[in-house]
């Protein structure tokens, strides 16, 4: 199973130990993946704030 891109990054961010990770960052990281052009800050925000929703993240 192919884990959703904002979690992979979530992941490889965690084992470099990183417990903060800017909106911005994911946001770069996923526009590198040919499959999210299209993809928009607007539309990352609301997968973030989604995920805050579901207690799988915590804004800070």
């Amino acid at each position: 199973m192919e884990l959703p891109v904002h979690i992979t990054v979530f992941l490889y961010q965690h084992e470099r130990m990183r417990d903060v990770i800017h909106p911005e960052e994911i946001f770069k990281h996923v526009k590198e993946i040919p499959e999210f052009y299209s993809y928009s800050e607007e539309q990352l925000h609301l997968d973030l704030a989604q995920l805050v929703k579901w207690n799988n993240l915590i804004a800070r």
